[in-house]
């Protein structure tokens, strides 16, 4: 996974200035996450945090708890229930290992530390590359996919006929869990030919695989020579990754050994491809060049 997941025990949260601590490193932007173990990790911290500072700067604490929430709070579908905290954490860790596990009573560094102001520059460094195989490929987004409800995927060489193609596709719907799911996939049409011929066929075929909670869109567009479609990467509404040599899984099994360079975009650029990539009004530069075509 692209992004690193750290525990952290909410007693070891004290303060505004931890909250501002959390709010400044953590975030799907920046790629470093807070595990939402157990479940009620974030209400354990606001309810004792609102109790503790009463109204002392009410309206900061209230702007940084929902920040940390909505851009910083990792879901995963961890188990966290029984036991204190730690014992939760530690049962998770040997299950899925976190990157780093924050709680008063561990001194066993780099990965179980005691607190906050342990944490230096180089625990937040995490892998920058993945393998190509389709499950790696699919793994390096795994914090944006599995609580996401749509899905933007842009690249202009992916093809609905290719095998590597389809398979990372259905690596990444597996690791979906909400219940409806949208997927949108644009691709160039300079890359794909025939695309009637071969690539409808092609996804008529693949709809029998798609799993029932996800609809998928496939667009072919040109940029009019532009260059403007090259950049190949996956965002959702919480954050998006560059994989810098595409989503597809190669056919030659040792170039599956190679690895490819998966880096973080900043907010504003999920933003901004956001609207890019919008089927109801695309970016000018971008035109369809063949009706998008629907799974559902």
């Amino acid at each position: 996974m692209r992004h690193l997941e750290f525990a952290i025990e909410p007693q070891r949260i004290r303060d505004l200035r931890d909250l501002k601590y959390l709010e400044s490193r953590f975030g799907f932007a920046k790629g470093s996450l807070i595990s939402n173990v157990p479940k009620s990790w974030y209400s354990t911290v606001a309810e004792r945090l609102v109790l503790d500072l009463g109204q002392v700067n009410q309206t900061r604490l209230t702007q940084l708890l929902k920040d940390i929430k909505t851009k910083c709070l990792y879901k995963s579908g961890r188990n966290g229930t029984g036991g204190n905290w730690l014992d939760i954490a530690l049962q998770n860790h040997d299950e899925w290992p976190f990157h780093r596990i924050i709680e008063g009573s561990l001194n066993e560094p780099p990965v179980k530390i005691n607190c906050l102001d342990e944490l230096g520059d180089n625990d937040f460094e995490g892998i920058q590359s993945v393998l190509r195989d389709a499950q790696s490929l699919a793994n390096a987004s795994k914090a944006l996919l599995i609580g996401a409800e749509k899905v933007t995927i842009v690249d202009p060489y992916l093809c609905p006929s290719k095998n590597g193609s389809r398979e990372t596709l259905l690596r990444m719907m597996a690791l979906c869990e909400k219940r409806s799911i949208e997927f949108h996939i644009f691709c160039e049409d300079d890359n794909i030919a025939h695309w009637a011929r071969n690539c409808v066929d092609a996804l008529n075929n693949f709809k029998r695989q798609i799993p029932n909670n996800i609809t998928l869109s496939w667009s072919n567009l040109t940029d009019d020579d532009t260059g403007f479609l090259h950049r190949r990467m996956l965002f959702t509404g919480k954050g998006g990754l560059v994989y810098d040599r595409g989503f597809a899984e190669p056919n030659a099994h040792h170039q599956r050994e190679i690895t490819t360079p998966v880096m973080l975009m900043e907010s504003p650029d999920v933003e901004v491809a956001a609207i890019d990539y919008n089927l109801a009004q695309l970016n000018p530069i971008l035109s369809l060049v063949n009706p998008t075509w629907f799974s559902k």
